[in-house]
């Protein structure tokens, strides 16, 4: 399974009841995409934040922006 989250206005610091559930990142996680936009300094701090929480995933940098191979 694949998930992308997207917010709109950003981050609220105390997300909707609706939207808490309790979950196993480690099981639900299998790896991480940051935008192919992001400055690469942000890949290293999504990184240091999934080793913070216990979380030995592998993260890329998404070739969504890359030239098509056709």
């Amino acid at each position: 399974m694949r998930v992308r989250i997207i917010t709109e206005g950003g981050l609220s610091p105390t997300p909707p009841e609706y939207m808490m559930l309790p979950v196993n990142l480690d099981e639900m996680i299998e790896s991480v995409f940051v935008s192919p936009m992001a400055e690469s300094w942000f890949k290293d701090v999504v990184v240091d934040v999934l080793k913070k929480y216990g979380l030995d995933k592998q993260v890329f940098h998404s070739a969504l922006d890359d030239r098509a191979l056709y």
